[in-house]
This record gives C-alpha cells, structure tokens and sequence, in this order.
C-alpha cells in the first residue's frame, strides 16, 4: 500500500521549451524534461515512469494516528456536538479524537490512488498477471503482518479468557480476509465477524475485495476525459448520501441492527470511496503529469510520463494545506452525528482528494518542508504497521496494569498516565514489527523471485488456473458436441441458426484445443 513503490521524478532535468516555435500542445509552453530524458525515453520499450509518491505514507501515519484517538481516547458520554457548541453541551478535550473515525474513508481513497494510478500508468507491452496473480502480488508483502497481530491479538484475549465460540466461528474467514465481506452478527453489539480478531483490520478485508474489482474499473476511467473523470468524481461524493440515508432508516438502537455494521466496518459502505481513489489517479495524471517528449497531456502514445507541478491548478498544488484547513473548518463547526454514516463513509471526500493530490504532487509547503523530511519518512514506513498492533498493545497494557471491565458495558478505558505513553509506544512496536517481521519476509520474497524459486502458493495458484482452463476447454467441447448432436438429429443439411451455431462453436473448441 506504500505510496512511494512508483517510478521516478523528472523534475530536475526539465527545462522550458524554446521562445520561438509553435506550442506542439496548442497552449501556453510547458517545461519539458531535458534531451537526456526524451532520447531515454526512445529506448524505453512503451515503458512508463512517473514521479514518486513519498508523502502519501506520511500522510497515511496522521490518518492512522486519527484513528488510534478514536479508538482510545474518547468518552462517548462527554464529547461534545461540535467544538463551538454551548459549554453545557459536554468537554471539548475528547473532541478532536471522536471525529477521527472520519479518516476511515482517507485509506480507501489512498489505496483506490495509488493502486488506480499503477495500473493506468501501466506499459502496454506488459506482462499482465492472472487475478488471482495479481492478488497475491498485493498480500504477499501485508499478509504476514497481518498474521502475527492476530497472534499478538490471540495472546492477549486468550489469557484474558474472553473468547467467544462466536470468535472460534470466526477465525476462518479472518484468516482468509473475508470477515467484511458480508458482516456477520451474533449477539449484538459484541458478536460481529469483521470485529472478532484485532477490530481494525476489518479494513484490509474489503480492500482484498476491492482489489477485484480494479483493473475494470481502471479501464473505464483510463478513457475519461477531464470533464468525465471530475462528473465521476461529483457522483461517487453524492453517492456518500446513500449510508446515511440507510442509517436513518434503522430502527432504534441502531447499534443493535447487523446492518450498521455492514455499513460502518464491512465492504458495502466503501466501494464509492475506494473508487472515488481510482477516479482521484486519473485526475492526478490529466492535471498534473505530462509528456516528457511533447509536453503534452499523456495519451495512449506516452512512453514517459514526468510531474508537472506548473500546470497543475493551483487548489491541487496547495492540497495539503488546503485540505487540513477544510478538515479544521468541518472539524469546529459541523455535527458529524448528523448524518454519521454519510460524512464517515465518504462525506468529506473532497478533503482527503485535495491531501491526495496535494502529497503527490509535493509543490505544497506542508509536504516539502514537513512531510517529506526523514522523520515523517520513516513514521510513513511503519504506518502499516503500528495500525495493525494497536489493538494488541492496548490490551497488553490492559493485561500489565490490571484493569478490570466488562465489554457489555463499554470498551475499557487506561488510565490517564497511560494514555500519554501509550502512543509512543505503539510507535516502537510498529518499528519493530516492521523491521522484523515485515521487511524480512519482503526481502526474503525478492531474494525468492530473483532465484527463480517458485513456492507453494505459486503453485498452489498455478494448479487452480490449470484446473479451470482445462473444465472450461471441457465445458466448451461438450456445448459444441451437443449442438453438433442436435443438428443431426434434425436432419438439417441447410444453413439454418443451429447449423452456423454449431460450426461456429466447434470452431472456437478447435481452437482453444490447439492452443
């Protein structure tokens, strides 16, 4: 999911096209990348490069921090609706955690972006994995991750004896990463499927799903043009009226309907987001990257692509900073309870495409002078990380200082000194989680690739491809053996539909069987 795993920027070596001449894009003269760049290009076969993308994970650390004040410091009883409401109304303290559950949505769009962004920007002399290739390329480097929280989440609720049946039920489809699919409950509000092991990633559940749905959705709108792509995008925002409209529609309480929790943690509440990202990367390279060799708008033709922050319009260049101040302005005066599911499930979607776009361009003063400096680098590398182990290091400090609850009643609360460490903390643990269990196994993958060494899930994958190539070659054959038979059987020597269906089909057979 890193932000940073795209091409290279070639910024440096641009300079201005010359005074004299006609404009080749029929505008104004946009930089163009140095002779260096564009004979590079020549040799390149159809290959594309783009910029990189560093301070998307360091945004992506802030929205993860967002969301550990959500799940820890807030009081559900004294927050108030807003930070402006009247003084009766509750303490302001707990405020600006509570509406941390709004950068939900920020991980959908960041994923559908950079995802989206990789696969339209792809050479189209490239090879191209199977589905289920492709969504293997996506776990293999999260999945043990992944893995050990729920280890690290098994120990600590197992010493706790807090294990429901409804849990064991449940640990398949959390191995499996389809717990969110379709959010199954129990006994509300404790039994939950996308809940049951380590709460927060429910997330990475319905992205596995999402994925499926990528390369179609990238295809549609690697076609559209800048007024299409931004009448998507205006769709997919209003589309976030219909999770709130459906919340309102539950009887009360609705935290005692399954359906809430379909929309607020299963996949059906998110796939406008996460296409809204794709729709987000397509903005991105019609606005903000052009040809290296033309200076134009990239095309079909484009063998490189090069960021070009000068013509990208000016509320995408100051993304960040523009974004954060919306957020703040959203975060003082409006009531997120309103209407909860629609601003959590993509209600403040232009906010988190304007931090988008504005990380990824990296003109903004925020992102050079903060977020691409070594520290947030670094905080942006193990993001992944410390969001996974969140859940078990609170419960570990549940288990040390012996803090006694009951879940019926509430979540548990740390004491106050606790909750001062308790971040900083978890910011070691996702280092070291990162460091040693995630980057080794990433290492220890590239090292197998290099070697040529294929491994049981490769094989495992191979075998299931081969399986269903061969029933459909059989599926095949046997449609057109019936429709031969039928045409037979009539006796029709003339060309009638069933004759030219069964040629046609015994055709095709015959082709497939050469292959």
């Amino acid at each position: 999911m890193s932000g940073s795993l795209l091409a290279v920027d070639g910024r440096e070596a641009c300079r201005p096209l010359a005074a004299a001449g006609p404009d080749p894009c029929g505008a104004r003269a946009e930089p163009v990348c140095a002779q260096a760049t564009a004979s590079a290009s020549t040799t390149t076969s159809n290959a594309k490069a783009a910029p990189r993308l560093e301070a998307l994970d360091a945004l992506r650390w802030i929205a993860s921090l967002q969301i550990v004040f959500s799940h820890f410091y807030i009081d559900e009883h004294k927050g108030r609706s807003h930070w402006f409401a009247p003084p009766d109304s509750g303490e302001w303290w707990p405020q600006f955690a509570r509406y941390g559950k709004m950068w939900t949505q920020f991980f959908f769009i960041l994923s559908g972006f950079v995802l989206g962004y990789a696969e339209m920007t792809r050479a189209a002399g490239a090879t191209r994995v199977s589905q289920l290739q492709y969504l293997r390329r996506r776990l293999v480097t999260i999945y043990p991750t992944y893995v050990f929280s729920l280890l690290a989440y098994m120990l600590q609720v197992q010493s706790s004896g807090q294990v429901t049946n409804f849990q064991w039920a449940s640990m398949p489809p959390s191995l499996l990463l389809v717990q969110s699919w379709v959010v199954v409950c129990g006994d509300l509000p404790m039994e939950i499927s996308s809940y049951s092991w380590n709460v927060p990633a429910w997330f990475l559940s319905a992205l596995m799903l999402y994925w499926l749905t990528l390369r179609p959705v990238a295809r549609f709108f690697r076609s559209r043009s800048l007024s299409g792509t931004c009448l998507c995008l205006l769709s997919l925002w209003a589309f976030s009226l219909v999770p709130g409209l459906l919340e309102k529609g539950l009887p009360e309480p609705r935290e005692l309907q399954c359906m809430y929790y379909n929309l607020q943690d299963g996949s059906i509440g998110y796939f406008h987001v996460f296409f809204a990202g794709v729709a987000t990367a397509r903005l991105f390279i019609l606005t903000c990257l052009k040809d290296a060799e033309t200076g134009c708008t990239p095309n079909p033709k484009t063998k490189i692509m090069v960021l070009s922050p000068q013509q990208a319009p000016v509320i995408f260049r100051y993304g960040c900073c523009i974004g954060y101040l919306a957020y703040a302005l959203f975060f003082l005066f409006v009531d997120m309870e309103v209407m909860f599911m629609t601003f959590h499930n993509g209600g403040i979607m232009p906010i988190m495409v304007l931090l988008v776009l504005g990380g990824a361009i990296g003109a903004d003063p925020l992102v050079w002078h903060v977020l691409q400096r070594r520290a947030f680098v670094l905080l942006g590398q193990l993001s992944y990380a410390q969001y996974l182990m969140q859940v078990p290091v609170f419960m570990f400090f549940l288990s040390a200082l012996r803090v006694t609850f009951d879940w019926t009643k509430g979540p548990p609360v740390l004491p106050s000194g606790a909750l001062v460490v308790f971040p900083f903390v978890l910011v070691l643990v996702g280092y070291l989680v990162q460091r040693y269990v995630q980057r080794p196994y990433t290492e220890w993958q590239r090292w197998r690739q290099e070697k040529g060494i294929v491994g049981t899930d490769e094989r495992a994958i191979a075998w299931i491809e081969g399986l269903a190539e061969s029933l459909g070659n059989r599926c095949n054959r046997l449609r057109s053996a019936r429709l031969t038979e039928a045409v037979e059987r009539q006796g029709s020597t003339g060309d009638s539909p069933s004759r030219r269906m069964a040629v046609g089909q015994a055709g095709s057979t015959a082709g497939i069987v050469e292959v």
